[in-house]
């Protein structure tokens, strides 16, 4: 009896992960609206999208002091020598590590609330900007571990990946890719941004230039 209950766990724990894989190919297939259909069909009006903006800016406020007050803890050992030059960095990739992820989240959303208020400008305010700012999105919606994949060997940990820093020398790596915000941050010299930026910093391209090539 004993035999037979665990082998129906173990087919329950199979089907299980087999419709969770399921979920993720679904997921994964699906089409990422761009900020112009997403206005096109919602139709979110001006005054919420500003609304939103100062709400998430806020709250960004709060989440940018929470890093600054614990760095400045850091700081406070350090001058009173109570931690060596080590234990300093070591404590200040840890509040990066924990803390940063969710500050680069609420500017992700800020910008993206502005990109969608842009859309929601009457035609003859934007049609001079609007093919442009189309190839932006366009280029912004790369992703960026398929971009960073050509330039650089990955390593996935959870939901991220990490690799050695492009941007400067190191033998640890803490050069870290976050696909589900499609940006990249590293705790060693502290570069940041989209996959533009990224392109931007790898190729020595120009904005418009990164954004043709993304396109």
């Amino acid at each position: 009896m004993k035999f037979l209950s665990r082998k129906n766990e173990i087919e329950e724990e199979k089907r299980f992960y087999y419709l969770l894989d399921l979920e993720k190919q679904y997921k994964s297939s699906q089409k990422r609206l761009s900020d112009k259909e997403l206005v096109e069909i919602f139709g979110p009006s001006k005054e919420m999208l500003l609304e939103k903006i100062k709400e998430w800016e806020k709250i960004g406020k709060i989440k940018e002091n929470k890093i600054i007050e614990k760095l400045k803890i850091i700081n406070s050992y350090k001058i009173k020598n109570r931690l060596s030059n080590f234990e300093i960095w070591v404590y200040q990739r840890i509040i990066f590590h924990f803390f940063l992820p969710e500050l680069l989240n609420c500017i992700e959303h800020i910008l993206r609330l502005k990109r969608l208020l842009f859309f929601t400008l009457p035609k003859h305010q934007r049609t001079y900007r609007d093919n442009f700012q189309e190839k932006i999105e366009n280029a912004r919606n790369k992703p960026i571990l398929e971009i960073a994949g050509n330039y650089l060997s990955l390593k996935q940990i959870g939901d991220k990946h990490v690799t050695l820093c492009p941007f400067h020398n190191e033998k640890t790596a803490s050069f870290y890719l976050y696909p589900q915000t499609n940006s990249f941050y590293c705790f060693g010299c502290k570069k940041s941004g989209d996959v533009i930026d990224l392109v931007r910093q790898l190729t020595g391209l120009d904005f418009k230039q990164a954004i043709n090539y993304l396109n």
